[in-house]
């Protein structure tokens, strides 16, 4: 399938993004814009925007849209969030956005490490604007709660597709789990934006897609990115279509219509792309 022209990016690369990537490999730090091979992985690292991948960068579960490898994991790394915390203050980054793989091989899914990674930032660079995007955790409460305690800016967990295509996108997860998460979040973390993402691209219908809308909103998510699905591997699925710049117009503006706060619709909107802009708007 031919790339449509909006599907094009120029490739900004400047001083800033030599330096972030000395940096990390200095460091020994993961980033999910290379793990996952992000498209905008050149602009975003041009801009001092970058997403942090901890606890490895080999996953347990096997989402078929992912680029990330899914193996056997790694030992958890105990200096790694005093090593971002470093990362964070000699690059001076303002906003940054901490990951991790889906680690259902610890007790706590790597929760722990989470926390202890927000904190350490928090401790160094106290103005720096903190977003984690989470794994679900299999849903359970008590590390969900453990994430909130952390105090991060927005809390991002991504419901990715929707209900219809869930077990083939993503075998080890459950649509009503995802929806479940969403909830948890936004009921218990009053302090915190919630903030969930969706591909479109895999499949689904038009209607699929205003439903899952409807239902995220109904979760008390206030910020919603939605964003082309494009195959960052060839063992991952195949896209079955690229959706026209007017219809992620759309479901931006019935997004906006059932009630979100922030709404990010457009070929390369990802979850962390532009991370800041949702925080920048409801908050300031």
């Amino acid at each position: 399938m031919d790339f449509p022209y909006w599907i094009k990016k120029r490739v900004i690369i400047n001083s800033k993004f030599n330096e972030i990537q000395d940096a990390i490999e200095k460091l020994n730090l993961n980033t999910v814009c290379y793990s996952a091979k992000c498209p905008n992985r050149f602009e975003c690292f041009s801009r001092a925007h970058l997403s942090f991948l901890i606890l490895g960068n080999v996953c347990t579960r096997t989402c078929a849209f992912c680029g990330i490898k899914n193996s056997l994991p790694e030992k958890i790394d105990i200096d790694e969030p005093e090593r971002i915390s470093y990362a964070v203050s000699v690059l001076d980054i303002k906003y940054i956005v901490i990951t991790s793989v889906t680690r259902d091989d610890l007790p706590d899914g790597g929760a722990e490490q989470f926390y202890k990674t927000v904190l350490a930032v928090r401790k160094t660079n106290p103005t720096t604007r903190i977003e984690v995007l989470i794994p679900d955790f299999r849903g359970k409460p008590k590390y969900l709660s453990h994430i909130i305690e952390s105090n991060p800016d927005v809390i991002a967990y991504n419901i990715e597709t929707v209900k219809s295509l869930y077990r083939r996108v993503r075998p080890n997860s459950s649509y009503e789990r995802s929806m479940r998460v969403l909830s948890f979040l936004s009921k218990n973390s009053k302090k915190c934006i919630v903030k969930t993402s969706i591909m479109l691209g895999l499949g689904e219908k038009q209607e699929e897609v205003l439903s899952t809308i409807r239902q995220l909103r109904l979760t008390g998510c206030r910020v919603l990115v939605i964003g082309q699905y494009l195959k960052p591997d060839r063992n991952c699925l195949d896209v079955k279509r690229f959706i026209p710049l007017g219809e992620f117009k759309r479901y931006s503006e019935f997004a906006y219509k059932m009630g979100f706060k922030y709404v990010l619709s457009s070929p390369f909107a990802r979850s962390s792309y532009l991370a800041q802009n949702a925080l920048l708007k409801l908050r300031g």
